[in-house]
This record gives structure tokens, sequence and C-alpha cells, in this order.
């Protein structure tokens, strides 16, 4: 998940002694560090898209932090380097209801907004007035995903469904 803030602080500090944001596949870096030093990363709640909760964080409290001690890497090579510190989130559904957008898209003939059908205004199949559908059209569904008021393509549209509706969007 992309444009999510994260943040290192030394396990005594009480502000993030660094700060870095998610790349568009949700990776994150911190370099440089102590490797005797034991750190604890936060994920930035208020930068995840709306909807969302913890579902899994490497010391499974499900909190949206890890702390972590460089010196006892978990591969057991004591180089200071921990490349586990991975977060899962899923969508809250006990707060979030999945809403469905989409319909048809047609040509209008006769320019009125509503879509006449495969027979047209006139009732009349083959005449120069049906307005059927067009097949292959390309959806794409924008959202605000980093909450800062431009909308980016993508997202979480879930599946796209016959006449192009995009089910469990969060709503």
């Amino acid at each position: 998940m992309g444009f999510v803030a994260v943040q290192l602080y030394d396990v005594n500090a009480a502000a993030p002694i660094a700060q870095t944001t998610t790349n568009a596949d949700g990776l994150y870096l911190f370099g440089g560090l102590d490797s005797g030093s034991t750190y604890t990363v936060k994920i930035d709640t208020t930068t995840l898209p709306p909807g969302l909760k913890n579902s899994v964080d490497p010391d499974d409290g499900n909190d949206s932090e890890s702390t972590i001690n460089l010196s006892a890497d978990p591969d057991g090579s004591n180089d200071g380097i921990n490349l586990d510190q991975d977060f899962g989130y899923v969508i809250d559904t006990a707060n979030q209801t999945a809403g469905t957008i989409g319909d048809k898209v047609w040509l209008d003939v006769n320019a009125n907004g509503i879509n006449d059908g495969t027979l047209g205004a006139d009732g009349i199949a083959g005449t120069d007035d049906d307005e059927p559908g067009f097949e292959g059209v390309t959806l794409e569904l924008y959202s605000d995903i980093n909450g800062d008021g431009e909308l980016q393509p993508g997202g979480t549209p879930g599946e796209p469904h016959c006449h192009g509706q995009f089910r469990r969007v969060l709503v």
C-alpha cells in the first residue's frame, strides 16, 4: 500500500528519529542505523486509506507498531539488518459497508442522458435511435487513497463485475 507514513523511534525517544513514506508497492526502508540498538517502527494510521484495521504486525500486537532489537536478527546473522517489519491491513467490516459503483456505458444517440436500450426511444430494434451498450470499455476507479485531497487511480476497487460494477468499494 503506497503513500503510508512510517516512523522510526529510538526505544527511549518520545519523538520519531526518522520518517519515510511507503512507495507504490508498500515498501519502506530505514538505513544507517546502529546495529546494536533497539527501535520501534510505527505506522501513522492517519495516512492509511479509510476503513482499514491492522491485521498483522511483526510482534503480533496488531497495533501498527513493532519494537525490534537489531542485534537479535531473526535470521541469526546478527548483521543489524531486519527486513521483516511487515504490517498487514484488512477492511474493518465492523465499521465499513461495502458499496457498488457502476452500471452502463452506452451510445446516447438522442443525447437525453437516459439509456433507451437496444430498442431505442421508438421501441423498435434496428432503427437509428437504438442505444446499445459498449463492450470492452476500460473503466478506472479513482479515489483519494492517501487522504491528500487529490484523486489517485487504483486503491482497492474490488472485483469488476457485469456492467462494469466495482464491488466491495469502501463507503
